[in-house]
């Protein structure tokens, strides 16, 4: 045993952990019983004197007629798994807020120039009817291509209102 040499070349049949699992003669019958299997049970990490939750994997190498395991403290997994987890969390917090910042600028280029339409088209229908304003409509997107539109109908509606201003005059 590579921590606790004094198991070395002993009987460890007796050995049990704090709850009573007799763990070596588990391992022993989970290799008996498939070859190969895991098994829980609590051991002290090195250095300490305290067990705490492990899980070995052990399979029988039948050449040498030896059992040979591999065991991970859970605790460790559980705080690999922790540190994992908090890093996705982080990542996933960041590139949440840079998709919400360029989410935000595209909603805010399609929305404030469709504002603007609208409230110029209520403008001209209900209020002054003033035809003098114009909609932005540098770009190359679909609501320029609205808004180039709507100030050609505005222009030539005020070239018809100023033609029928002069018609009237001269009648």
């Amino acid at each position: 045993h590579p921590f606790k040499p004094q198991l070395n070349g002993q009987s460890i049949a007796h050995v049990k952990d704090p709850n009573g699992i007799a763990l070596f003669v588990d391992m022993v019958n989970v290799v008996k019983s498939s070859g190969q299997g895991f098994v829980p049970y609590q051991w002290p990490k090195p250095g300490a004197d305290e067990p705490v939750d492990k899980i070995s994997y052990v399979k029988e190498f039948s050449p040498w007629g030896w059992i040979i395991g591999s065991g991970v403290y859970i605790d460790n997994v559980k705080a690999i798994f922790a540190a994992q987890r908090n890093t996705m969390i982080g990542i996933s917090i960041i590139l949440i807020l840079i998709i919400g910042f360029f989410v935000g600028i595209i909603a805010k280029s399609i929305i404030f120039p469709m504002l603007a339409a609208k409230d110029l088209m209520k403008n001209v229908s209900q209020g002054d009817g003033d035809l003098t304003k114009e909609l932005d409509s540098k770009g190359r997107d679909e609501i320029s291509g609205l808004s180039f539109y709507f100030n050609k109908f505005t222009q030539k509606m005020r070239n018809m209102l100023i033609d029928f201003s002069s018609n009237s005059e001269s009648v």
